[in-house]
């Protein structure tokens, strides 16, 4: 009996040690999971629902940066001329619906997300506003996090350095170099505005201000090259916004004024959009000048051009990202100037002649807002698609940087 006893506490003992055991090392990991969300999360506002489930216009909240937990229910594809847009609807922890633009498929295959669907997840991005074909608040997603192993996946806003290997569609790379930096593409809003109406006056238009052209210089430094980028940018930013507030007088007195100067707006549009264009050449070639300094220097340094190229990278990036916001939110502005000038005129003009030219007004932005986001778009691959070609190509000590991109 005492040997049956005596086994039978050593047994309990080594039983509860194992328990213990097994609680620390359970407890240990949910440590480091509350670790890696708070990490996550953070600078991201918690997304109350109620809060965003409105248009940007009227909750104020357009552009703000949150977070969201629960779990994707399904993906759809929504064809945007240069590809296919991956829109998810997430369910959040209350059980709202969310429609979230997770990336696209210049960029990733149509089923990245496919192991994540129903499955535990945080996720952080910018909000985008309301939309009104799907009556849904809109988020466009920088990054996903799966609460039951830790794995991220990347989102529109942040260009994947998860493993290449399930990235089939990523941007025209068919190698995986050994430091490849963070490209932040594309924001893809999909605000539909409600339509609210306008009138048809006669055409009177005045010339919208060109933007200021490029100087063409020729560069002997890369920081010269890295400096014209940045400058040539501004330059078109500004003209820009000259422009608009040239604009704005002539049809923000009501709806007469604006009736006879909607030419102006369409014009307006294409200077703005031809200004875009011909920086977006420009980019092309300030950055091949850049890419042949580079060459001319000791490629056997990994480290010495890996970091001149990372820095020539970062500062397109940035410019693009700055380019992409003026040329957003000038639009958006203008949209709203021309929308309540129709409005307010409901209460003076037909409402035939009011919805006529608000409808008009929206085909007019609707288009160049198009244009606009697919040029910046192709923009955008075009030089990540490049600087990847030339990374490649000088990882593999191949010097003529015009073989490389022809």
């Amino acid at each position: 009996m005492k040997k049956w006893i005596a086994f039978l506490l050593a047994f309990l003992i080594c039983a509860s040690a194992c328990a213990c055991e097994s609680q620390n090392k359970s407890g240990e990991e949910s440590k480091e999971m509350a670790s890696k969300i708070e990490k996550f999360i953070d600078g991201f506002q918690f997304a109350e629902f109620e809060r965003f489930n409105s248009t940007a216009k009227d909750n104020g909240l357009g552009g703000a940066k949150v977070y969201l937990q629960g779990k994707f229910e399904r993906t759809e594809l929504l064809d945007i001329d240069t590809g296919y847009a991956i829109l998810g609807y997430f369910h959040d922890a209350d059980g709202n619906q969310w429609l979230v633009n997770m990336h696209t498929t210049e960029l990733v295959s149509s089923n990245f997300y496919e192991d994540i669907m129903g499955e535990n997840c945080y996720i952080r991005g910018e909000y985008s506003g309301y939309s009104m074909v799907y009556n849904m608040p809109f988020i466009n997603m920088e990054e996903l996090l799966l609460t039951d192993t830790g794995d991220t996946y990347p989102g529109i806003q942040k260009l994947s350095t998860y493993d290449k290997q399930n990235t089939a569609d990523a941007a025209n790379s068919d190698q995986t170099p050994p430091a490849t930096p963070e490209p932040t593409p594309e924001p893809t809003p999909e605000p539909t505005p409600e339509p609210t109406p306008e009138p048809t006056p006669e055409p009177t238009p005045e010339p919208t201000p060109e933007p200021t052209p490029a100087v063409h210089v020729n560069f002997t430094t890369k920081q010269q090259i890295l400096d014209a980028i940045e400058t040539e940018t501004e330059q078109l930013i500004t003209s820009m916004d000259t422009a608009y507030k040239t604009l704005l007088p002539k049809i923000e007195k009501g709806f007469e004024d604006y009736g006879k100067n909607k030419k102006a707006v369409e014009e307006f549009y294409a200077v703005t959009l031809d200004g875009a264009a011909k920086l977006y050449l420009r980019y092309d070639e300030l950055s091949l000048a850049y890419y042949r300094l580079v060459s001319k220097e000791d490629l056997g340094k990994y480290s010495a051009w890996d970091k001149a190229l990372d820095k020539l990278y970062d500062k397109w990036d940035s410019c693009m990202d700055d380019l992409y916001d003026a040329l957003n939110d000038t639009y958006d502005a203008l949209y709203e100037v021309c929308d309540d000038i129709i409005d307010d005129a409901y209460e003076v003009y037909s409402y035939a002649e009011c919805s006529d030219a608000w409808s008009e007004m929206y085909e007019t932005w609707s288009d160049a807002w198009s244009e606009m986001y697919n040029d910046w778009s192709d923009a955008w691959s075009k030089g990540y698609s490049n600087w990847s070609d030339v990374w490649s190509g000088f990882y593999n000590e191949e010097t003529d940087v015009d073989k490389i991109l022809n």
